[in-house]
């Protein structure tokens, strides 16, 4: 232990002396010195804990609470708790607490559906009363459905969860994806030189040659350990090695093979390598590549948008994104209202039978119209337009990348499988769920950003004279 010198046995034959000698004390200070002495007794064990030694933390919470019966911090510790007016085993709680506990739960959950602020309120909630599981699922709830910063943050970290090239996993998986990481570059340290030695050998000029010198040592070396080795020769092997290296590659029956047969077949730049990776692809089991496949295929974003105007000269453009995912279809919808605010007026009057212009005063009995003017609701509306087809072409160039990306990922799916389906992610979706009769329950994440601005507007101002059928002069 740290600070103490003594060995574990004789400190806890010290604390026994120090038990035995409370006794001889004055009632007051027996009080006083008992409270703090078990204190001490409790912190002593919790260092025992620290270090893995259970049985002198058990002695001495029991000394403690000998010393003190009172002490809670040691009754704590021991996995009692306070119920009743008594100290009690925490397993030995009366079995309808445990029933409140459900019926507050069920209540509190009910109201925080749909409500991410309760819901994380909930969470904590969960965690305080010792409900973890529970605690872990809306948890998982909020990290899927929220995109506070905070919320998040405090769901990863209560869910134990670590970044892992951008993907979110837990501590067991990010030490075990470590710890692979770590064997690959061994292996590809160990072996690369080896296996550039046996590229440059593949690639010489004589067909013969690169045959026999090439597939019988690749033979040889072609283990589970050096896979790795094999994907990092994937953007430079050369057309004659990357065909050995499928060939040999493909009589390995691991999953980690087929992985990396299939990018291979993903990204090899030689056509040859492609089509010998994809042969090598047909005959291995779906269920070890074809995830993997439809999880690459990303997409493309689907648009609308519209422009009107209102009686008052209010310009609305709406643009709808709609992305479909494996688990979650993102929409977002923006609107753009850009509002009139006056330049100059032009005044015009209406309602004379005798078409006498009005000069300086409106006319009693007389109203006011106003109306922006039809030029400058145009004007606006062309420059929303211009602002709508902007992000349109920049969408479509996104897509064009997608639809090239997604296109190599079709074909890899097409020629391994056997299967003849329309070009779209989610009619692959589909179609893999219908093959292992699966389904899901897709959710869509909505956002909607509003923006608001200001246009120039000429309006016209009209002064309408008010008209009776009545003579002059005539009461009403």
């Amino acid at each position: 232990m740290k600070g103490l010198s003594f060995p574990r046995p004789i400190l806890v034959l010290l604390a026994m002396l120090i038990d035995a000698h409370l006794g001889y004390e004055p009632a007051d200070a027996q009080v006083s010195s008992a409270t703090e002495t078990a204190a001490q007794y409790v912190r002593t064990a919790l260092q025992f804990e620290l270090d893995g030694d259970y049985a002198y933390r058990h002695q001495l919470l029991t000394l403690a609470l000998k010393t003190d019966p009172a002490c809670a911090a040691a009754r704590w510790h021991q996995g009692q708790v306070f119920e009743n007016g008594q100290w009690i085993l925490a397993e030995n709680v009366d079995p309808l607490d445990q029933d409140d506990l459900d019926a507050t739960y069920r209540g509190m959950r009910d109201r925080a559906l749909g409500d991410p602020e309760r819901e994380l309120k909930l969470a904590r909630w969960c965690n305080r009363n010792r409900l973890e599981d529970v605690a872990r699922l809306h948890y998982t709830r909020l990290l899927l459905n929220t995109n506070d910063a905070d919320v998040r943050q405090e769901a990863i970290k209560r869910l134990d969860l670590k970044l892992w090239h951008g993907e979110l996993v837990t501590q067991e998986t990010w030490e075990r994806n470590r710890a692979q990481a770590k064997a690959a570059m061994a292996a590809i340290k160990k072996w690369r030189n080896t296996f550039e030695r046996l590229r440059a050998r593949a690639e010489a000029a004589s067909a013969r040659r690169r045959t026999t010198a090439g597939e019988d040592t690749l033979a040889s070396l072609m283990t589970l350990k050096t896979i790795p080795v094999v994907e990092s020769f994937i953007p430079d092997s050369g057309p004659s090695f990357g065909r050995e290296l499928v060939h040999e590659l493909a009589r390995l029956p691991y999953y980690e093979a087929t992985q990396t047969l299939m990018r291979y077949a993903l990204l090899s730049p030689w056509p040859n390598v492609q089509e010998a990776a994809c042969a090598a692809l047909t005959g291995r089991s779906l269920h070890d590549f074809v995830p993997s496949l439809i999880a690459a295929l990303e997409a493309p974003i689907k648009t609308r948008y519209s422009i009107t105007f209102d009686r008052v000269g209010n310009v609305r453009y709406q643009h709808l994104y709609l992305r479909e995912g494996k688990a979650v279809d993102h929409v977002v919808g923006t609107e753009h209202i850009s509002r009139p605010v006056a330049r100059q007026v032009d005044v015009r009057q209406v309602g004379f039978a005798d078409g006498v212009p009005l000069n300086s005063n409106v006319p009693i009995g007389s109203t006011v119209a106003t109306q922006v003017d039809a030029g400058s609701v145009e004007i606006a509306m062309r420059t929303l337009a211009a602002e709508a087809e902007a992000r349109e072409a920049e969408i479509q160039t996104q897509n064009a990348r997608t639809n090239s990306r997604n296109a190599v990922v079709f074909q890899v799916l097409e020629q391994a499988t056997g299967t003849r389906l329309k070009r779209d992610p989610e009619d692959w979706r589909k179609w893999w769920q219908g093959y292992n009769e699966t389904g899901s329950n897709k959710r869509t994440y909505v956002e909607y950003l509003p923006e608001e601005s200001n246009y120039v507007a000429q309006y016209q101002m009209s002064y309408v004279r008010s008209s009776s059928c009545f003579a002059a002069g005539t009461p009403v």
